[in-house]
């Protein structure tokens, strides 16, 4: 049964429908390729097309040069787009931030939500042991 959104609450409205693609939690190393440093992160979740990941703000902060937050540390390597390695599957798709955040109650992780360049392909889903997770719906 699906309850549309109460046109009353307007931030509801504006988020609702922003989500393409169905969430799957999932545990995946991962690596993040910014323009000058790499960042050894956890995957969170993954859909379709994109991902949370997890960064640690222990090791973010070890990288900032004097001055700078972890927040501008990311900003300022990935904002324009990063290569997102799958460590043990040896695969690599383009992403871009579309979200930073550090939740409460966990000061060690800071959230980091990309989309993909491009949707995974069945051959990608596959190499990465989630084609059962990410199947594409019939339309």
């Amino acid at each position: 049964m699906s309850q549309g959104v109460p046109a009353t609450d307007p931030l509801r409205v504006f988020l609702s429908g922003k989500r393409e693609h169905e969430r799957h939690e999932v545990s995946m190393s991962v690596e993040l390729g910014g323009l000058q440093q790499q960042f050894a992160a956890h995957l969170v979740d993954l859909s379709l097309g994109g991902a949370l990941i997890a960064l640690s703000h222990v090791r973010l902060e070890a990288m900032c040069v004097e001055g700078e937050d972890v927040f501008q540390l990311v900003a300022g390597e990935l904002a324009e787009g990063f290569d997102l390695q799958f460590l043990d599957a040896g695969v690599v798709v383009e992403a871009y931030p579309v979200r930073l955040c550090i939740p409460s109650g966990d000061e060690d992780a800071v959230y980091l939500g990309c989309r993909f360049t491009d949707e995974l392909s069945a051959n990608l889903r596959q190499r990465l042991g989630v084609a059962d997770l990410l199947e594409r719906p019939a339309e």
